[in-house]
């Protein structure tokens, strides 16, 4: 078989491996965000709960402000986590479409080397299925003049 077909079939390969690699460090990347998030909404949970129970004892007016305050900077932290998650879940999905077309370039490389595989195969069989013709003409031939 051609060096050719075997050399673009290794280059689709690698470039599904890289597509590959590519996708999983996007999916990565989303899981990790969307632990901190969690994270956070988990910290934001606590801080509510423990702010009802301390309500109920009572506390000086700049305790509530200062509380306020501080779920509201978390509140703006857990909307940029979302929106930077929405996008890390766009770039994911990009990078999936971009591994299935790779996947799919290196499956059509792959039939055509071994469509060559099998015409080389077949030629190989073509040509000795003719040196045993040819061969047993001679036979024949060397058998009839014996004769």
């Amino acid at each position: 078989m051609k060096k050719i077909y075997k050399t673009f079939l290794k280059i689709r390969e690698l470039n599904e491996n890289q597509k590959k690699i590519e996708l999983l460090s996007a999916i990565s990347k989303r899981t990790e965000k969307e632990k901190e998030l969690e994270d956070l909404i988990s910290q934001k949970s606590e801080l509510y709960s423990r702010f009802s129970s301390d309500i109920v004892e009572g506390v000086p007016i700049w305790y509530i402000m200062e509380f306020s305050s501080y779920i509201s900077a978390i509140r703006d932290e857990e909307k940029q986590k979302e929106k930077e998650l929405s996008q890390l879940k766009k770039f994911e999905e990009l990078k999936r479409l971009d591994y299935i077309e790779s996947k799919k370039e290196k499956d059509i490389a792959q039939k055509l080397v071994d469509k060559k595989r099998i015409a080389e195969i077949r030629e190989i069989v073509k040509q000795e299925e003719k040196f045993a013709d040819e061969h047993a003409i001679v036979r024949k031939t060397i058998n009839s003049e014996g004769d």
